[in-house]
């Protein structure tokens, strides 16, 4: 029987014992509960499509969001019977304050063939408070309910294998910016690389992520970059996050990441660039 390996306290490095591997591959198993968009952030909309609906969103820079949401709830579903929830949070003065303390569940005016599912849910806080501390309260929620792990330190060398190591897209890496970069030599080149990474300043924390072959690649590539940068550069391991937010805010992003079971937190051009990848045609 595989059993945590004794000389690696972070079940997500691939241990050389083959022993303990299948224990490791298991561990990195990611079982998302719930997926939050920090809507008034990411500049979403309210959508209707018929006046008897209840009303989803929509996004200029995405199109068909409610049907490309459903696919990455099912994407990143442990199975069919469960599915991340998509909860979108409001400010309450958004729309003039009209929606104000207002929520509603639907199934995101999806056509599915498990159409009485209500997945998707639209949240306004009160008229005088922003998103922020209800996204924290529901995150915090999530990771308490499911006693998420919390992130554990590794080493560059050590998050890259996590990365190489083959098809483990359910591993997240996270990124640290600790201080500034000392030295004049090639320092422009580096700060431009850093803002690639979503890194440009200190303090800032991105997560790299792998449930994708090119998401894999590309976070893997970073990963290299940045272990140069150490101990400039920190770098975590998310073993099992349960949840997953989407927001630009920094304030509310480092909020979430200091939580003692932090989601998985990425950005606006993140969400977007992975969402217009997904195959929405074979909607299930």
């Amino acid at each position: 029987a595989s059993v945590p390996c004794p000389d690696h306290h972070l079940c997500a490095f691939v241990c050389p014992n083959p022993r303990y591997r299948i224990y490791e591959l298991v561990a990195m198993q990611l079982q998302l509960t719930s997926i939050y968009l920090d809507a008034c952030n990411l500049q979403l909309q309210l959508a209707q499509s018929n006046p008897n609906s209840l009303p989803t969103v929509a996004s200029v820079e995405c199109d068909q969001l409610p049907k490309r949401l459903r696919v990455l709830s099912q994407y990143l579903g442990e199975d069919s019977t469960r599915l991340p929830k998509v909860t979108v949070v409001f400010d309450g003065a958004a729309f003039n304050g009209k929606f104000a303390e207002v929520e509603w569940v639907s199934n995101g005016d999806v056509d599915e063939s498990n159409a009485s599912e209500k997945w998707f849910r639209a949240v306004f806080t009160r008229q005088l408070s922003s998103a922020d501390d209800a996204l924290l309260d529901l995150v915090r929620a999530a990771g308490i309910e499911a006693d998420s792990k919390a992130a554990q330190p590794c080493a560059g060398k050590a998050a890259a294998h996590v990365l190489a190591s083959g098809p483990t897209p359910r591993s997240i890496v996270a990124a640290t910016r600790m201080r500034s970069l000392t030295g004049r030599s090639q320092r422009k080149k580096r700060e431009a690389f850093l803002r690639t990474c979503g890194l440009p300043r200190v303090g800032d924390t991105a997560h790299l992520l792998a449930f994708t072959e090119a998401q894999r690649e590309r976070s893997l590539g970073l990963v290299k970059g940045l272990c140069d940068l150490e101990p400039a550069i920190q770098f975590h391991v998310l073993e099992q996050p349960t949840a997953l937010l989407a927001s630009n805010d920094r304030g509310l992003r480092r909020r979430c990441l200091a939580l003692p079971n932090p989601p998985v937190v990425i950005g606006r051009a993140q969400l977007f660039n992975w969402l217009r990848i997904l195959d929405i045609d074979h909607l299930s």
